[in-house]
């Protein structure tokens, strides 16, 4: 079958971009042309095959006068691109009248596979997941201050291209700390689960370390925000309304404390230390544990954190300031304290280096648009993030952010080349805050 063909290609493709990201990864010299036509290759590959499954992109591809095939790619940074609102583009009422089987339906117009069954007898969004995650296909969340959840769904072969990628990326941050995971205790800045894009990642780490602790000592219910802003309907919705005043307000002061005890056993046991945490969450455990006299961690300790501030902007310092206060708390300092940058709709993460920039690994293309979409040529320039992700099999990977950033390409001191987001990035103004910051905007709502 063509699909299978088409498929089987961009699959030996990702695995010849991996091989030249590990060069980059590792501060070698790589082939960037090399990168460029293989990343092109490959999306104008899943582009026959998003006309060919995916309802969604074939009805702005024919509204555009596209077909199957397509000359380059600039024809789809001009026409196909999609914002990452498309993944929650479903009737919010949907979900408040748990009609679930109408809801798949929304699901299979952004999705390129079946999703046999019924789904009409499904209760709730959490079991909603459940059913789907039985039906392999992985399906990460992210909710925004409106309650409006983006659903973006992974197959098993764009699930486990994120998880290579994203461990590629961390390689050289994380190489030593996996081949002696058995030495390391984590500590966790976020719930104890939840289905939520950053709570997944906190939960893939709670599963190999020896110990975890987490900063809040409950479960993240999928509908969370939804339930934060419109009010419990009942007892179950109450309950978990009173669980998140106690961990998020009553307690608050009362958990950074705990979190640094349980830093203190782990250590008192010999444990090195792997953390996780957002920002502003980060800012206040540094400054209980500098208050404290510091809690020096030892050699081996790394700390991965990122997000920005979103919600927080009254509480934000300078990233200068933010690592120093970490080198003050704990010890940590240069490659011991890893800033990442990634979104749910991205199938890799980008560090940030010693010059504040965030690389952007060979494994996908950037792009700069302007505020009327419009690609703009050259780097240098601030604008709208997008990008062109080859690792997209399971929904459209053309891709425009809310996120605002300035594109940088060149030789970088820290020793890799290519293309990076430099400096800050921020929302683009109207945008509402997602994942974390949405959830923490409810308690400050």
């Amino acid at each position: 079958m063509e699909e299978d063909k088409d498929l089987g290609r961009v699959l030996e493709i990702h695995e010849a971009l991996r091989e030249i990201s590990r060069l980059w990864v590792q501060g070698e010299d790589w082939e960037e042309a090399a990168a460029e036509r293989l990343r092109e290759e490959a999306v104008l590959l899943n582009h026959r095959r998003y006309f060919r499954s995916i309802p969604a992109y074939r009805a702005v591809a024919e509204d555009a006068g596209l077909g199957e095939d397509i000359p380059d790619t600039e024809v789809i940074k001009t026409d196909l691109m999609f914002a990452t609102d498309i993944f929650k583009s479903y009737d919010p009422v949907l979900i408040d009248n748990a009609e679930w089987q109408e809801m798949t339906s929304w699901l299979k117009t952004v999705f390129t596979g079946d999703l046999p069954g019924d789904y009409s007898d499904v209760k709730n969004l959490e079991e909603w997941i459940e059913r789907l995650t039985a039906a392999e296909l992985n399906i990460m969340t992210s909710s925004g201050t409106s309650g409006q959840y983006s659903f973006v769904p992974r197959d098993n072969n764009t699930r486990m291209g994120l998880m290579m990628n994203s461990a590629l990326v961390f390689q050289p941050f994380f190489g030593k700390v996996l081949e002696n995971i058995s030495e390391y205790d984590a500590a966790i800045m976020n719930f104890k689960g939840g289905s939520a894009g950053v709570q997944a990642a906190s939960n893939s780490i709670a599963n190999i370390v020896q110990h975890s602790y987490c900063l809040y000592d409950m479960v993240m219910p999928a509908d969370a925000v939804r339930i934060l802003q419109r009010g419990p309907r009942n007892d179950e919705e109450r309950t978990f309304i009173d669980e998140f005043d106690r961990v998020m307000t009553r307690e608050k002061d009362q958990r950074y404390e705990v979190m640094l005890d349980n830093i203190r056993a782990s250590l008192k046991n010999g444990q090195k230390i792997l953390m996780q945490s957002a920002c502003y969450q980060l800012k206040e455990l540094c400054k209980k544990a500098v208050e404290q006299g510091g809690l020096i961690l030892p050699e081996g300790s790394i700390l991965l954190f990122g997000g920005g501030w979103k919600t927080f902007e009254g509480e934000k310092m300078e990233k200068s300031e933010l690592i120093d206060l970490i080198e003050a708390a704990f010890g940590l300092k240069g490659e011991s304290a890893v800033e990442g940058y990634s979104m749910i709709e991205m199938n890799t993460m980008m560090t940030c280096c010693s010059q504040a920039r965030f690389h952007i690994p060979p494994l996908m293309e950037p792009i700069v648009f302007d505020e009327d979409l419009t690609p703009i040529d050259g780097t240098g320039t601030a604008g709208i993030f997008g990008f062109l992700d080859p690792f997209a099999l399971s929904y459209p990977g053309f891709l425009v952010s809310g996120d605002e950033i300035r594109l940088w390409h060149g030789d970088c001191p820290c020793g890799r080349k290519g293309y990076a987001i430099d400096g800050e990035i921020r929302r683009v103004a109207g945008k509402e805050v997602k994942g974390c910051g949405g959830i923490m905007a409810s308690v400050k709502a």
